[in-house]
């Protein structure tokens, strides 16, 4: 067990953990964060997401839905950083998520809207003020699916589910 700043070295292999032993960083063989996206993305894999809390799925769920934003706003234009970010904060938000949420609850497997409802029924603790109790909790949600669809290797579903939402809020601009 390694404790919190230590630092335990394997060869040239080494892991950095916190104080119960939890794992934070490796870095294998010398190499960098670019280079160990894999080995990371592995040991994620090896998670059983049915095992993980809803609020876990989402904490990780948040990320994976950023990503795609963020990833959608630069391949439609390449735009200044000032403009990206209110435009995927715009995406991201509370109210956005629940509307896109309530976009894909008919294209739901029963487990998907098992883990989704599983989410959304979470005891989060807060709510914050831009958005309403209802919102920020289909929110979480929806990010506990996009979590577990994630750690289950799902990337293809991922993608039809995101673009679902996309042509959705498509839709919405040109109305």
């Amino acid at each position: 067990k390694v404790h919190a700043n230590e630092v335990m070295l394997l060869t040239t292999d080494h892991v950095v953990a916190d104080a119960d032993g939890t794992f934070l960083t490796r870095c294998v063989n010398g190499k960098g964060f670019r280079e160990n996206i894999p080995v990371i993305y592995e040991e994620l894999k090896n998670t059983d997401p049915d095992l993980l809390s809803p609020l876990t799925l989402a904490f990780i769920g948040d990320t994976v839905f950023d990503l795609l934003v963020r990833g959608n706003l630069v391949m439609q234009a390449n735009r200044p950083v000032g403009k990206l970010h209110p435009l995927a904060a715009k995406r991201v938000c509370a109210a956005a998520q629940a509307r896109a949420a309530q976009v894909i609850a008919p294209a739901l497997t029963e487990h998907e809207a098992d883990i989704y409802r599983r989410g959304r029924n979470a005891h989060t603790g807060r709510v914050p003020k831009s958005a309403s109790s209802a919102e920020y909790h289909s929110a979480t949600g929806l990010e506990a699916l996009f979590g577990w669809l994630y750690l289950s290797g799902q990337d293809k579903r991922i993608e039809e589910l995101f673009e679902h939402i996309s042509n959705a809020e498509k839709a919405d601009e040109v109305k």
